[in-house]
């Protein structure tokens, strides 16, 4: 909760409050107002300023202009213990993750003598979808969710993007798996596909991946999607509705238009991994 929002709660309490309410002396507010946290006694650490984190949080935050201010510590078997089986429990990062190095490139192959079908992820040239991506990366990623010939006669694919760590909010801060990728709600689609020469080679990722050091390779898990309205960005658990198209040559349609789908462009989604 922000502050200005806790001013607004607050300012709504004092409105309302009257002899019988009570809503100022809800113990809420010991859990979420800064000038009166006393939910929680205060524990001794014997460490004078510095804000205590633990071992990952501090390789997340160690080449930034507060880290003079950390300190690192782990937790004590018992609280590790408990942690280390949450994490199991709701498929999350084991506790022990350390950093993972990006694979190598992508070797480059001629498009006519690769087999594309729909559910493949591809490397392709980096001005493939300029209007899309601003990578700097040598390839880009992408998610083949259709395949259609346009009125030339050019084989295009249509294609959800897939971004690198660097490619995110992220950008150059510390993130400790290089080799995973995040499927993204940009696509080109349509007109706007992708034509089948800019593919330069194939990729084998994992999917629905819930340790990552299980995995050798490039690995996906998560969605970051853009909300425009909000102006917003996020990470998302993966789930089978991401893999449904944004198709580009629809936008101009307006509310309560009647469109036509055909069977074969029904979402093409992965296997979830084992």
């Amino acid at each position: 909760m922000s502050g200005i929002e806790l001013v607004v709660l607050l300012k709504e309490c004092y409105g309302i409050e009257d002899s019988t309410s009570q809503l100022l002396d809800h113990s809420l507010w010991c859990e979420i107002d800064p000038a009166n946290l006393t939910a929680i006694p205060r524990q001794p650490t014997g460490l004078s300023g510095a804000t205590v984190v633990t071992p990952f949080a501090f390789r997340c935050f160690q080449d930034m202009y507060f880290a003079a201010h950390l300190q690192m510590h782990d937790p004590v078997p018992d609280v590790q213990a408990a942690i280390e089986e949450r994490k199991r429990k709701m498929s999350l990062t084991p506790w022990n993750s350390g950093p993972v190095s990006r694979p190598p490139p992508c070797t480059v192959n001629h498009a006519n003598q690769l087999k594309i079908r729909k559910g493949d992820v591809i490397c392709t040239n980096p001005n493939a979808g300029d209007q899309w991506k601003r990578s700097k990366s040598e390839v880009w990623y992408a998610y083949v969710s259709g395949i259609h010939i346009d009125r030339q006669r050019r084989t295009k694919l249509d294609v959800l993007w897939l971004y690198e760590p660097s490619d995110t909010t992220l950008e150059n801060a510390y993130y400790p798996f290089q080799n995973e990728l995040f499927l993204s709600d940009n696509c080109s689609c349509g007109e706007h596909g992708i034509p089948l020469e800019a593919v330069v080679a194939k990729l084998d990722v994992t999917w629905f991946v819930t340790d990552p050091h299980a995995v050798k390779g490039y690995f996906i898990r998560q969605k970051f999607q853009t909300v425009e309205a909000e102006d917003s960005y996020g990470f998302v658990t993966l789930n089978s509705k991401d893999f449904n198209r944004h198709d580009s040559h629809l936008s101009g349609l307006r509310a309560m238009s009647t469109v036509l789908q055909s069977r074969a462009e029904r979402p093409c989604m992965p296997v979830e991994s084992q």
